[in-house]
Formats: structure tokens, sequence, C-alpha cells
């Protein structure tokens, strides 16, 4: 059996029980987590540039390493092909 309150009755249950002080402090709290935020988007800044650093290099040494392996690889299968790949001057 659900028990009928007046409306002045609810508010005075309402304000004795300090419900609306709580759901006020929580909105002071979420102010709060907007400085957390700025650190975790600084950490994350912090770590991306670095690791995106070390991407590239090691791109960068992989695909030096791959084509020194395809000209090594040319240079053993027919020396020739590199003298005419490298030869500017007879294209002019």
């Amino acid at each position: 059996m659900p028990v009928e309150l007046a409306e002045d009755e609810q508010w005075r249950l309402i304000n004795e029980s300090g419900i609306l002080q709580k759901v006020s402090t929580k909105k002071e709290d979420e102010e709060e987590e907007d400085y957390p935020l700025a650190e975790e988007i600084f950490s994350a800044v912090t770590l991306i540039i670095p690791f995106s650093f070390l991407l590239l290099m090691m791109d960068m040494c992989v695909l030096s390493l791959v084509l020194m392996l395809k000209w090594t690889y040319l240079a053993q299968s027919n020396p020739s092909s590199i003298r005419e790949a490298t030869d500017y001057t007879s294209h002019c």
C-alpha cells in the first residue's frame, strides 16, 4: 500500500533528508574532474610523441634495409643492371 503525502510534506521530507545538497555537491565534483582529464591528455601526448618518433625511425631503418637488400640482390643476380640503372649520362 503506497503512502500518499501532501506536496508540502514531501518537500519537508526532502529538505530534512539533505538529498538536494548531495546532488549539488556532485556538480561541484564534476567541475573538479576537468583537471584530471587535462592531466590524462597531457600524459597521452607525452607518450604519443616519443613513440611516434620511434615508429618513424623504425620505418626509416626498415625501408633503408629493404632497399639495400634489393640493390644487393640486383648486384648479385645481374651486375650490369645496376650500372644501367645508375648510369644517368646514357639517358641524356
